[in-house]
């Protein structure tokens, strides 16, 4: 290379550099100018997003986010809705910064992660015309990228996290956060993330009675959630002394079905419903096996091989709201 030419080239250098910095600034006031920012970087890195600027939503949110198969992040407008200020310059660079085989961590609460996935590319996507896109549609949050979520773990406290994960979570007027890895490896930090949370376990925290009277009670009236013709034949009556399953009913077949319904369903959940099984086949001399049914929020992994081992057929709840007859909005 000629001598001459090695300063023009370093200004060259320099000034795509600056203009890589200019785009990535401007970038959270015009994200629809850019189709695709790719950063370089030496390793893939963990992120943080809360799932929506409004708390009572996040958890919404982060279910739409699973059904789509992205994450997103909201405008200039949601960070001033949530936080009362004008957000900082570059509030939303980190979301222009990732890419594919990045960790993303769902912040569905003040201590939950409802999901964890791996960035499946790096397309940044402007969703506001996808008619089938929840998170756009609903929440006006456009602003996307795809992402393959684990199946586990997954709404779980963030102090499952090691400790140099979990107290960098939960900072006000972070909407989204690059983690940083404190000395350890990529590699390390994903395999702590994968295998230390016990999915669940933020759920688990919830009032277990109060969870299974709501999920009883809303059951009474639409047993066709599970079959069409189900019919709910008994409320917690017995089968044997001691052994009182939430329902009895009976499939179109005639077939026995028992149903119970737990808040966050373990592995004894499992034992449990298949006592009462063989309670009701003995009892009632019937050679027609009654089908099992558990119905929960989440399921500890351990219980899905537990089921499948007896038999159970398992049925993860997502309720929707139904409005009553009374006051309402004009």
């Amino acid at each position: 290379m000629n001598c001459r030419s090695r300063p023009l080239n370093r200004r060259l250098g320099q000034s795509l550099r600056n203009y890589k910095h200019y785009c990535l600034a401007t970038a959270s006031h015009w994200p629809y100018f850019f189709e695709t920012i790719n950063v370089a970087k030496n390793m893939p890195h963990i992120y943080a997003i809360n799932t929506h600027h409004v708390k009572k939503n996040r958890q919404e949110v982060a279910e739409c986010w699973r059904k789509d198969g992205i994450c997103a992040v909201g405008c200039g407008w949601t960070f001033k809705e949530e936080y009362g200020d004008e957000p900082p310059t570059g509030w939303s660079r980190p979301f222009w910064e990732i890419s594919k085989g990045d960790i993303i961590l769902a912040y569905a609460s003040d201590n939950m992660i409802a999901y964890v996935g791996e960035v499946a590319d790096n397309k940044l996507r402007d969703e506001r015309k996808n008619r089938k896109n929840n998170t756009g549609c609903l929440y006006k949050y456009w602003n996307q990228r795809k992402v393959k979520w684990w199946r586990v773990p997954n709404h779980f406290r963030r102090k499952e996290l090691p400790d140099w994960i979990h107290g960098q979570l939960g900072k006000r007027g972070q909407t989204i956060r690059r983690l940083e890895l404190k000395g350890h490896t990529f590699k390390e930090a994903k395999k702590l993330i994968k295998t230390r949370p016990r999915s669940g376990s933020a759920l688990a925290s919830l009032n277990e009675d109060t969870v299974k009277a709501g999920l009883m009670n809303y059951f009474l009236s639409y047993a066709h959630v599970f079959e069409r013709v189900l019919k709910i034949r008994r409320v917690e009556r017995e089968v044997a002394r001691g052994h009182r399953p939430d329902f009895g009913a009976q499939d179109a077949k005639g077939t026995p079905v028992i149903i119970e319904c737990k808040g966050f369903a373990t592995p004894e959940s499992c034992r449990q419903l298949a006592r009462y099984g063989r309670k009701h086949r003995k009892n009632h001399k019937s050679k027609r096996r009654p089908r099992l049914l558990l119905v929960a929020f989440a399921f500890e992994e351990a219980c899905r091989k537990v089921a499948s081992e007896a038999g159970i057929e398992l049925f993860s709840c997502k309720l929707k709201l139904i409005r009553e007859k009374g006051v309402s909005r004009n």
